[in-house]
């Protein structure tokens, strides 16, 4: 399981406004290209189980990621938690090349990582998905034309849910500060749906299918 485990806590009340989105030609196993596309881990699916365009968009991603190279530098501080978040930036930096195809791609996908900046573990706390959110959203306002703002759009929605989860669970446990903590939920349940409709919106079939699916399922975690 990528990450740490989060507490889920049913987020559907804040995509209620959305409108349905049913994206054509989409794969048929949701959690399979949800978990390699936001947790940015080999995507685990046979031709079988994809309707022709999408096994053309898992092709082209397969073989884009087999001609990565990192285009990050690597830390000068060999300590393992240092090393296993740089290892999950350059994961992530790897599923953007996958995705996108153009001669910017490699710059923006180096620069998305250090700016979202995956932490070691969330150990169960809000801090790891809000700095991820906060990172995200800085490099859209920073490059508000990227190339790979669907991408962006989709993490920040799905790091949304992950964060308010984690945030209800410490409002209930007594943790931090109480007015802090509702404000938190009020800015991310505001900018969950806004993420997730323009992510919807992606001409690629892969970022407009886990952005349906998000919308369907908002949950931090899915099974595989």
């Amino acid at each position: 399981m990528p990450f740490v485990l989060c507490r889920f806590v049913p987020l559907a009340v804040a995509l209620l406004a959305l409108p349905a989105t049913h994206p054509p030609q989409a794969p048929t196993d949701a959690s399979k290209v949800r978990t390699a596309l936001l947790w940015w881990i080999p995507l685990q699916v046979e031709p079988s189980e994809l309707n022709e365009d999408a096994r053309k968009a898992v092709a082209e991603f397969r073989a884009r990621q087999g001609t990565f190279r990192s285009h990050l530098r690597p830390p000068a501080d060999r300590d393992f938690p240092m090393r296993a978040a740089f290892e999950k930036r350059q994961a992530l930096e790897r599923t953007i090349v996958g995705l996108f195809a153009g001669p910017a791609i490699d710059a923006a996908a180096a620069s998305f990582a250090e700016a979202v900046s995956p932490s070691y573990e969330w150990e169960g706390f809000s801090g790891g998905p809000v700095a991820e959110i906060d990172g995200a959203e800085q490099f859209l306002i920073r490059y508000p034309k990227t190339p790979i703002r669907s991408y962006a759009l989709l993490l920040i929605a799905h790091r949304c849910i992950c964060a308010l989860d984690a945030l209800q669970y410490e409002a209930r446990s007594g943790s931090g500060d109480s007015a802090s903590n509702l404000a938190q939920q009020a800015r991310l349940r505001q900018r969950l749906p806004e993420a997730v409709r323009e992510a919807s919106l992606s001409e690629h079939p892969l970022v407009r299918f886990v952005a349906a699916d998000v919308e369907r399922r908002p949950r931090c975690f899915t099974d595989p």
